[in-house]
């Protein structure tokens, strides 16, 4: 970091000045802390460029879009100014060192398991950002800060409000020689495949140490002639680079953008090879942290030191007192560079020395299981959107092997007390508690999904102890994102795939349309409860297919395992009222009469969570009958009374099935929505729908019998 220049101001908006980080090719970029005391990332336009209203306008359109980025691994966008003479912005400061910086000085390259951690923060920030509509455009080692947390894009979006204004008046073209894919160099429209193209490159960057395109200091004409026309100098094959990561970082940068692999399949593949681990090795996290300590403590220049007005700018000096770049504070980032350029005419090919044979295709990728048909959803209630952003499938083959899973309850006695016995012994001692009294929901977080579209929650849908998020954009997709209470462990077969903050996850066994989790909190490893997490395709089909879903899933687990990490879940408040059906037994409203007269026989039933679900299986044709508690908006009537209750009937699409939704209660839900909860009677079997529907009702009217007078 450098001090301020006479001609600098003192502040900026809001914001106090404290020295300068660096300069762009949008302009400077200065250190500045607000009202509250957090630091902050202040970049302020270049003048030419302020002066020009298509900029602005631009610049307006990018810096709102970027606000609506969040996620972990990016600074976040807190204020700006698009009206003033010099138009500014001011994003989250990130405590910490480039990449750049970590692997040229303060460590060198970073090992393999570093590498993968890497991998899985960038690409999350990447997903987040164009899940908004933006592309990075600029993604290298001085874009990508080193903090103790894991790693953070920083300058994300902006670059686009540049692009174009620049062109114009240089006839260059705007970028990082070496990160830049090859249709960015042509001036060719730009896709998300190009974010991934300059991911590779800075991996093999961080595992190697070198750019793979720019190893030897070459002329940027060089470097641009080697993207274009050879093959990248990874190293050699037993180098640092190897494995799985060298295949996956090789398919980054195929010439080709179509051909390279999605984003929305790195988060699952990388972050089940960075371990649990510190993601850092231990020298350079004392120096991060020592530097993050010096940086509390730096408080710039006075506080009453007059604003000055924008000057000339003298020659730079480093700031003697203030935290070097090596104790973690960034150092002055470099300008983009800007290739003149003949308009229409490509740069004029250096011949490079290639290390690597050129025209060498990469390692193909592994075959992706075979995986059972989806499992039969209700029906959609209303049309939601896929996940934003393009993808090719070719990373699909990496995402998921093949871990055996198990069924989501085990089997108990019909009747049984609610909360008395071993089971809510079981329960009282675990993470979950009380089903009964547990808000599932506060083990979800819409904000960590927003990088993949419009995440709503849908606190009134589905059974006591499921709590939704559904995502939508455009169009006629919707993902439900369902985070549940599920009893018993899945079958001896399952292992752990992962661990987040001390958390075990399980993978359930994988479906096309699917992708499921289970988490193992301490105390539902006998007979206890446990969480899964499931994200669901309601639709023909997603961008980036089930990687994306497995994405979704895991960044839903992670915030559950974030919340079971400190203890108990929250209790629901305010609780659920005395007249709901959270109270009662779901197996308690069928007899063995009932179930004989309907040809089932199941002395000990399949039961749920709570005893909000029971499933009965008979001997003959596979009959099913499953009779469990469901919150929607209320039906729209027209059925049949059953003991003072209104029922209706669906039929199900396929005809193996006939549902009936028995109204119980309706009350005031989200938004102030209707809601309703309801008693839901499912038989499922090879017999005429007509029969099928016959015994659902028949049985309907045994439980409405039975239920409390209201």
């Amino acid at each position: 970091m450098e001090a301020l220049f006479p001609g600098d101001p003192s502040a900026i908006g809001p914001y106090r000045l404290l020295g300068r980080l660096g300069e762009g090719g949008m302009g400077r970029v200065f250190l500045g802390r607000s009202p509250s005391g957090r630091m902050v990332a202040v970049k302020v336009v270049h003048s030419e460029l302020a002066r020009e209203p298509h900029f602005r306008r631009r610049f307006r359109a990018e810096v709102e879009a970027a606000r609506r980025v969040h996620g972990t691994w990016t600074a976040p966008v807190l204020d700006h100014d698009i009206e003033s003479a010099v138009p500014w912005v001011a994003t989250g400061y990130v405590a910490g060192s480039t990449l750049r910086e970590v692997v040229d000085t303060l460590h060198g390259p970073l090992p393999e398991q570093s590498v993968w951690a890497l991998a899985y923060g960038l690409a999350s920030a990447l997903l987040a950002i164009q899940g908004n509509g933006l592309i990075h455009r600029d993604l290298k080692p001085s874009n990508v800060m080193v903090t103790l947390d894991g790693p953070k894009v920083i300058d994300f979006g902006i670059a686009r409000s540049v692009d174009a204004s620049v062109v114009t008046h240089t006839g260059g073209m705007l970028g990082s020689p070496g990160y830049m894919p090859p249709e960015q160099i042509r001036g060719d429209e730009l896709t998300g495949a190009a974010d991934v193209f300059a991911l590779g490159a800075v991996l093999a960057y961080a595992a190697n140490g070198f750019s793979p395109f720019s190893w030897d200091g070459a002329h940027t004409h060089t470097v641009i002639h080697r993207v274009l026309s050879e093959e990248p100098n990874l190293g050699p094959e037993d180098g640092r680079l190897t494995g799985d990561l060298r295949t996956l970082v090789l398919h980054c940068l195929l010439k080709n953008a179509d051909e390279r692999p999605p984003l929305a399949g790195f988060p699952p593949f990388a972050g089940r090879r960075a371990g649990n681990e510190y993601w850092l090795p231990s020298g350079l996290t004392a120096r991060l942290g020592q530097a993050a300590t010096n940086l509390l403590a730096f408080d710039g220049p006075e506080a009453d030191r007059p604003p000055s007005s924008w000057g000339p700018r003298p020659p730079s000096g480093p700031l003697p007192a203030l935290p070097s770049a090596s104790a973690g504070l960034p150092a002055n980032r470099s300008r983009t560079t800007v290739v003149p350029m003949e308009p229409g005419t490509p740069p004029a090919p250096t011949p490079g020395t290639s290390l690597v044979p050129r025209h060498s295709p990469p390692p193909a990728l592994p075959e992706l299981p075979a995986s059972p048909p989806p499992r039969r959803r209700d029906p959609a209630r209303y049309a939601v959107a896929a996940v934003a952003g393009a993808a090719v499938l070719a990373l699909v083959a990496w995402l998921v092997a093949a871990t055996t899973g198990g069924g989501e309850e085990n089997p108990r006695a019909a009747g049984t007390p609610e909360g008395t016995g071993d089971e809510a012994n079981t329960e009282a001692e675990s993470l979950v508690g009380d089903p009964r009294t547990a808000d599932v929901c506060a083990l979800t977080d819409t904000d960590a999904l927003a990088g993949f579209g419009d995440a709503r929650a849908d606190v009134d849908y589905g059974n006591f102890h499921v709590c939704d998020i559904v995502l939508h954009a455009e169009g006629e997709t919707r993902i439900d994102v369902s985070t549940y209470l599920r009893r018993g462990i899945p079958p001896e077969a399952a292992r752990p795939a992962d661990s987040i903050r001390g958390i075990d996850v399980v993978e359930d066994p994988p479906k096309p349309d699917e992708c499921g989790l289970v988490l193992l909190p301490p105390g539902g490893d006998t007979d206890g409860i446990l969480v899964g997490i499931r994200a669901n395709l309601e639709g023909d089909e997603v961008a980036g297919g089930r990687a994306t879903l497995c994405s979704i899933a895991d960044e839903a687990a992670a915030s559950a395992a974030e919340v079971l990490s400190r203890g108990p879940i929250p209790r629901r408040s305010p609780a659920f009222p005395d007249d709901s059906l959270a109270w009662l037994n779901a197996c308690e409203l069928l007899d063995a009469e009932a179930l004989a007269a309907a040809d089932v026989r199941d002395d000990e039933p399949t039961v749920g969570v709570a005893d909000w679900e029971c499933e009965w299986s008979g001997d003959d044709d596979e009959l099913v009958v499953d009779m469990s508690f469901h919150r929607d908006q209320p039906k729209d009537g027209g059925g049949t009374r059953r003991s003072g209750y209104e029922t209706t009937v669906e039929q199900a699409r396929d005809g193996d099935q006939c549902t009936v939704f028995l109204e119980y209660r309706e009350y005031g839900g989200q938004n102030t929505e209707p809601a309703a909860e309801m008693v839901r009677l499912r038989v499922e079997g090879e017999r005429p729908v007509e029969e099928l529907c016959v015994t659902a009702e028949d049985l309907t009217a045994v439980a409405a019998a039975r239920l409390p007078a209201r």
